[in-house]
């Protein structure tokens, strides 16, 4: 069961494939919240569910090198897009919409994109089961 604002993405990914790996079936905690990162582990879950009243939200990681009003360079942004690459594959690879993680790449890292119940479902979030 998940409840986090988010955190580390590498750390999200690995809890993802564990979860993949281990066949699990993941939820978000009721009343609770998958935002950020923890969005990434989510997608391992072979059944993944957000229940009534759960939220799940995505936004663009930022960088902890980076200090208030640093400015992105060109090596830094050919960087994310290869990591937003990769995102969008292990999405992909989860059953999910790398659609989604575009999404979350044009959403500020200070907003969150919460995602409605229709589209947790249209973009593969939520399996059903």
């Amino acid at each position: 069961m998940l409840h986090s604002p988010g955190g580390n993405i590498l750390g999200s990914l690995k809890l993802g494939i564990a979860f993949r790996d281990a066949k699990s079936t993941v939820s978000v905690a009721p009343q609770g919240g998958c935002y950020s990162a923890c969005a990434y582990a989510l997608f391992g879950g072979v059944n993944r569910q957000v229940p009534k009243g759960a939220k799940f939200g995505v936004h663009d990681f930022t960088d902890v090198r980076w200090k208030p009003g640093h400015k992105i360079t060109a090596a830094e942004q050919r960087e994310n897009e290869q990591i937003y690459d990769f995102l969008r594959a292990y999405a992909k690879s989860m059953g999910v919409s790398p659609s989604l993680v575009s999404s979350a790449q044009k959403t500020p890292h200070e907003g969150m994109r919460v995602l409605s119940r229709k589209e947790l479902a249209q973009n593969g979030v939520v399996t059903g089961r």
